[in-house]
């Protein structure tokens, strides 16, 4: 994790550390849970992290919330504290291009999902700075 600053990242704007997610959510869907009664909304949110020699990681983590009122509703599961689903990450060489990906989901990374991007953003970086050390 040479060039990443966790405390500069969450102090800089780009995320605040009492948040679970930035405030440029992208991607705003909606989806009938199986029911047909609820509607989960979902969206993502894009950040882009340094690691060293140039290289990027983007890192694509997706949420979702329920209209109020309706059942499977709760204050833990609201648009302002929606639940992170998935994180999703893509290796970027020092020109943009794409090179490798991939996604944190199910019930293995669930404990990290549920931490916060100021738990998991230095995870991935580790995981990331791991795989370009035996590239």
């Amino acid at each position: 994790m040479d060039n990443f600053d966790l405390k500069k990242y969450l102090t800089e704007g780009k995320l605040l550390k009492e948040e679970q997610y930035s405030s440029d959510r992208i991607n705003a869907r909606d989806g009938q849970a199986a029911d047909k009664e609820i509607t989960n909304h979902y969206f993502d949110t894009v950040d882009m992290v340094e690691l060293k020699d140039g290289y990027t990681v983007q890192i694509t983590s997706t949420y979702f919330f329920r209209d109020p009122g309706v059942a499977g509703y709760s204050d833990t599961l609201s648009e302002e504290n929606p639940r992170i689903m998935e994180v999703k990450t893509i290796l970027m060489d020092p020109s943009g291009k794409a090179i490798k990906n991939h996604n944190f989901t199910g019930s293995g990374q669930w404990w990290m999902l549920q931490s916060g991007k100021d738990k998991f953003i230095p995870y991935i970086i580790e995981w990331w700075t791991g795989k370009l050390e035996k590239m």
